[in-house]
C-alpha cells in the first residue's frame, strides 16, 4: 500500500514515534511518505490510505483542518475516520459519556462568560482549586490552574475567545501519582489492549506532558483500567482503528481524563514492538 502520515508543517518528517512506525510499516512492504495537513495542493488520491499522525497544531485553526479532514476523506480512506475526528475534536465528547454514566473527571460545559463564572465560582468553593480548558485543545494549550477566584474571570474569557470552556475539579493525584495512558488497537472487529505508559509531571508542575518537561516510562496497568478503557471505546460513534485512553486518579478511584483518537502519540519509543498491532490495524481498515 502507499499510505501517507498526516503531519503538520513544523513536523514534516513527523516525530521519532512515528519513524519508527514508519521503518516497520516499510519492513512489512508498504510505501509510507509524510503529507502536511494544511497543504491544499495535496493530491490526496494518490494514497491508499492516509493516517494521522503528527498534525499538532490542527486545533489552532480547527475549521480548516474538518474542512481538510473532509477533503482527505472524500479522497481515499482516512485513519481515524472523519466522523472520529469530528466528534473527538471536542471536548464535549466528556460530558456526553459522563452522561452515560462513566467514570470520567467531573466536567461543566459552558458557552458564555456569565453561566461560566458562577459554576467556577461554586465549584471552587466546593473543591479549592479547579481547571479552566478549552473545548478545543491539546498540550495543555489555555488550560489553567486556578485557586483564587479572582482569576477566575480572567482564565474563562481567554478560552471563550477561542472556544466554549471545560471546568473540572483540580485532580490532585495528577502531580502526585502521574497519569496513565492506555493504548489500543483495533483487531478483529474488537478492541485489544496494546500497551500503556506512566506520564509524570516535573516538579513544582501539574502538566504531564512532555513539551512542559514531564518523564514517560512505561507501566502494567491494573485489569479495571484496561476494562474502562474498552467500556468507553464501546461508546464511540463509529470503532477506531487505534486510541489512547488518558487515566487519572488511578491508585483510587480510575477516571477517564481524555480519550485521544485523532493524533495522539502512542508510544511507540516505550514499546516499539506494538508497531505490529498499529500495522495490523492499518491493513484491516
Amino acid at each position: 500500500m502507499n499510505i501517507a502520515f498526516l503531519t503538520s508543517a513544523h513536523l514534516p518528517q513527523g516525530t521519532p514515534a512515528d519513524a519508527i512506525l514508519k521503518s516497520a510499516l516499510e519492513s512489512s512492504k508498504h510505501k509510507v511518505s509524510f503529507a502536511i495537513w494544511s497543504d491544499e495542493s495535496m493530491n490526496w488520491a494518490q494514497f491508499d490510505k492516509v493516517v494521522i499522525r503528527s498534525p499538532w497544531d490542527y486545533y489552532r485553526n480547527l475549521p480548516a483542518f474538518l474542512r481538510q479532514i473532509e477533503k482527505i476523506s472524500s479522497a481515499t480512506k482516512l485513519i481515524n475516520s472523519q466522523k472520529i475526528v469530528s466528534w473527538n475534536s471536542s471536548k464535549e465528547y466528556l460530558i456526553e459519556l459522563q452522561n452515560k454514566n462513566l467514570s470520567v473527571v467531573p466536567s461543566f460545559l459552558a458557552d458564555e462568560l456569565d453561566l461560566a463564572l458562577r459554576a467556577g465560582h461554586l465549584l471552587l468553593k466546593k473543591e479549592k482549586c479547579i481547571v479552566v480548558k478549552p473545548t478545543v485543545s491539546a498540550a495543555a494549550h489555555l488550560t489553567f490552574k486556578i485557586t483564587d477566584e479572582n482569576e477566575i474571570e480572567s482564565a474563562i474569557q481567554k478560552i471563550l475567545d477561542h472556544s466554549q470552556v471545560i471546568l473540572q475539579p483540580f485532580m490532585r493525584s495528577v502531580p502526585e501519582d502521574g497519569e496513565i495512558s492506555l493504548i489500543f488497537f483495533r483487531d478483529k472487529n474488537t478492541y485489544a489492549f496494546s500497551h500503556s505508559v506512566l506520564k509524570t509531571a516535573k516538579s513544582g508542575d501539574y502538566r504531564v506532558q512532555s513539551e512542559h518537561g514531564g518523564d514517560i516510562e512505561s507501566f502494567t496497568p491494573r485489569q479495571d483500567m484496561i476494562d474502562l478503557g474498552l467500556k468507553a471505546l464501546s461508546h464511540l460513534p463509529e470503532p477506531a482503528s487505534y486510541a489512547r485512553i488518558d487515566i487519572v486518579d488511578w491508585r483510587y478511584y480510575s477516571k477517564i481524563g481524555e480519550i485521544e483518537l485523532i493524533e495522539p502519540q502512542l508510544f511507540f519509543l516505550q514499546a516499539p514492538e506494538s508497531t505490529a498491532p498499529m500495522i495490523r490495524a492499518i491493513e484491516a481498515s
